[in-house]
């Protein structure tokens, strides 16, 4: 709940940053500066020039992430859940020093925290953290709905958080409200301090040793004659496989070929959706601010009322609309989820035929989820859609409503993921999915903050046809991993 009641007021005060600085620069004829009003600023230049820095901000974020990834296998999940709660209360303090006069460097403080969140990858490592905190303690047949329960505990927080961030935010000022969230991070720390551990000590992954070609490329390793462009050579590729090097778990033939893989490209093929689902949701997220700005005149109240909105329906998604809709696919669709084996003693192949109905059921559950993916894309492929065929504040509402309802897509997708890899690989591949997140997030920024740019003194919202456009590339490929479990789809 602090973050969303948090991020409008952060998110309008740099653009007012962006604003002052942007008439300082251009003073008018007279030699004078000009007193800001909220008009001034929402002039497409001054907007535009807000997207362009919230595009390379977020960008510089997504590149430095990769670090902390896979760690959560190592160090456990409660580590990453602290770290990134502590880089969001370091993130609040440079926001409060970026409004202080004592500010000498404007809106480029947010470079600084850029670099900051990027290093931690504190920005993206809360959610994935959460999810596998939960896959820990579920079971494969319940694990998309556990982690869909999960968001609905997030979703109460958007619903109720950006509300009363935008009311606060009018009553205290933006300034003040960003106090109060450091003094309530450091309660949520305290608190986060007294959970258990949902690794298990066993579980917890050591150091592989080095192999020959490891030791000769690990820069702690090298021999003191190296020169130093060799030594500067051997650190850079130690830190590009620090960073790349989760994701070698998706590629082809990593993961058996079996009767729940039906292709040494499932995984591949299912993440490449993922991402392309993100980069359309990123990509609307990064102009958001800047659009309702510009076309509907929106501020802190508006975006909250609006967030808030957003909220409540991803709240009654994943609490009413998610589990309803599974109960009702495993009820039309999946008799195999239900299933339990035989237990007549005088079938002489009963553990044979547990594990074949146990296999058939974990196919089941995979297709369930890879049939929700692929609803929820579609959905969120119509709300942009919606948006730009009305351009008004009840159509943004209305295309909100909808996409949201879509949003089952990612719960979806880490279940099909997890369930995919053996039990102990399951937060290195969270792991990897953060990094591949990451690159997606940085290209996404990059990408909609240009077209936002070039776009906004004539069509605005041309970039809500770019991301429909890429969402219809991963219903595509969520199709066609579906059409590979339905061809192998046999009596096991």
């Amino acid at each position: 709940m602090t973050v969303n009641a948090i991020v409008s007021p952060k998110e309008q005060l740099a653009i007012r940053i962006v604003c002052k600085e942007y008439y300082d620069i251009l003073p008018p004829a007279s030699g004078q500066l000009l007193a800001l009003d909220d008009d001034m600023c929402k002039q497409p230049a001054v907007l535009a020039a807000a997207a362009l820095l919230h595009s390379r901000v977020g960008a510089i974020k997504g590149i430095l992430t990769g670090a902390w990834t896979s760690l959560s296998d190592k160090y456990g999940r409660k580590a990453l859940i602290l770290n990134t709660l502590l880089t969001l209360i370091a993130s609040l303090m440079l926001s409060w020093f970026m409004a202080s006069e004592r500010n000498p460097f404007g809106s480029r403080v947010l470079y600084l925290d850029a670099v900051m969140v990027g290093l931690t990858s504190g920005n993206i490592m809360l959610n994935p953290a959460a999810m596998a905190y939960v896959a820990d303690c579920t079971s494969v047949a319940t694990r998309s709905i556990s982690i869909g329960y999960g968001i609905t505990s997030f979703a109460l927080g958007s619903t109720i958080g950006p509300y009363l961030g935008g009311y606060l935010a009018k009553r205290i000022g933006a300034v003040s409200l960003i106090k109060v969230g450091i003094l309530v991070y450091f309660a949520i720390v305290a608190y986060v301090q007294l959970l258990p551990e949902s690794l298990r000590e066993g579980s917890k992954k050591s150091p592989a040793p080095l192999t020959t070609e490891e030791v000769s490329d690990d820069p702690s390793v090298l021999k003191m004659d190296k020169s130093f462009a060799s030594r500067l050579v051997h650190r850079l590729k130690s830190a590009f496989k620090t960073v790349v090097g989760p994701l070698k778990i998706f590629v082809p033939g990593q993961v058996p070929v079996s009767d729940n893989v039906p292709s040494k490209y499932t995984l591949i093929l299912f993440l490449l959706a993922g991402e392309m689902s993100l980069l359309a949701s990123i990509g609307n997220a990064v102009n958001f601010y800047s659009f309702t700005n510009l076309v509907f005149g929106w501020g802190e109240f508006e975006d909250g009322i609006f967030l808030s909105f957003t909220g409540a329906f991803s709240f009654i998604t994943f609490f009413w609309c998610f589990p309803r809709l599974q109960s009702l696919y495993r009820r039309r669709c999946g008799s195999f989820l239900s299933s339990s084996p035989s237990t007549d003693p005088s079938i002489e192949d009963a553990p044979t035929q547990e594990r074949s109905i146990s296999d058939q059921g974990k196919v089941e559950s995979l297709r369930m989820d890879i049939a929700f993916f692929n609803i929820g894309t579609i959905l969120e492929i119509l709300g942009p859609l919606v948006v730009v065929a009305f351009l008004s504040p009840t159509s943004m509402f209305i295309g909100a409503g909808i996409a949201t309802l879509g949003s089952f897509s990612g719960p979806s997708q880490v279940s099909v993921l997890t369930t995919l890899v053996p039990a102990d690989r399951v937060g290195g591949t969270l792991g990897a999915m953060c990094v591949a997140d990451a690159i997606t997030i940085a290209f996404a920024n990059l990408l909609f903050g240009v077209v936002f740019a070039h776009t906004s003194a004539t069509k605005p919202w041309m970039y809500l046809y770019v991301s429909a456009s890429l969402s219809l590339l991963a219903v595509c490929a969520g199709l066609s991993l579906q059409a590979l479990y339905r061809r192998r789809r046999i009596a096991l």
